[in-house]
């Protein structure tokens, strides 16, 4: 078995030009020897500021491949561009990590990310700018929209200045050629990591869990996301955890879930009371 390990790495020759890269080591309990897994020669040049909106969550996807998502790093644009790697989601093949594909395109910075395989359906959470946090089925192909379209508004009106032509963050997503979200927030909820509600039966919808890990007015909470299969929303329950909640595991055994509480440094538990 093995674990794999994303992080921000740096140019040898040049600190100031960062990426995203994956490490991978035998899941071994006495010593863990990392290697280099997946890494790529793009980088964007960031000197006053460490790099953020990146991305960075994996999961097991059919054939033996592995499902990442790599942020916009700030730049915007090259979440649109479809010559970078920047702001998409992609596809890696375990056996030959230099194969890889895209998945799709117009992200910001994607911290929840979910493989249904009973389902073969893709869902993703994504941070908004100041607001406009989405939930996201990812259909292969598709274009999310970012910069174009969010719900979400930039508070530095002259980050519009660097690509007015594609920062115009229209608020339709279908009516402007995208894809449009299950579920956006318009108040930022600081949104993290994504996985299917296994308390549900949900032969006649769907539901998911998502994360948060904002302030208590606006997350440090679970929200239950339920939708039909058209992906129309049902409805949005909370469920108040007062905690920021980085990630989210269901045990199948155990029928519950466990949760990473950022912080307070503990692991919490999160079961259905009958």
């Amino acid at each position: 078995k093995d674990m794999f390990v994303s992080l921000i790495t740096f140019d040898k020759k040049d600190s100031s030009c960062h990426k995203i890269s994956i490490i991978k080591s035998n899941l071994n309990i006495n010593k863990l020897n990392f290697e280099i897994f997946f890494e790529f020669d793009e980088c964007v040049i960031i000197k006053e500021t460490p790099s953020s909106q990146n991305g960075g969550r994996m999961v097991d996807y059919k054939d033996n491949k592995l499902l990442f998502t790599i942020g916009d790093f700030s730049t915007f644009v090259r979440a649109q561009d479809k010559g970078s790697i920047y702001g998409k989601i992609i596809e890696i093949d375990k056996d030959n990590p230099k194969n890889f594909n895209f998945i799709s395109l117009g992200h910001r910075n994607q911290q929840g990310l979910y493989y249904d395989s009973d389902k073969n359906k893709i869902y993703s959470a994504e941070h908004g700018p100041e607001g406009g946090d989405e939930f996201n089925q990812i259909i292969p192909g598709g274009n999310y929209g970012w910069p174009v379209a969010s719900y979400g508004k930039i508070g530095d009106e002259n980050l519009r200045k660097i690509n007015p032509d594609m920062i115009k963050l229209l608020n339709s997503h279908e009516k402007n050629g995208f894809v449009e979200p299950i579920k956006y927030f318009e108040t930022s909820i600081g949104i993290s990591e994504t996985i299917k509600n296994y308390f549900e039966n949900q032969n006649d919808y769907n539901s998911y869990f998502v994360t948060s890990m904002k302030n208590k007015e606006d997350g440090h909470s679970i929200y239950e996301i339920k939708f039909d299969k058209n992906n129309k929303l049902i409805s949005t329950d909370r469920i108040l955890i007062d905690d920021r909640i980085r990630d989210i595991l269901y045990i199948k055994e155990k029928d519950y879930y466990l949760l990473m509480l950022e912080s307070s440094y503990s692991i919490g538990v999160l079961r259905e009371i009958n």
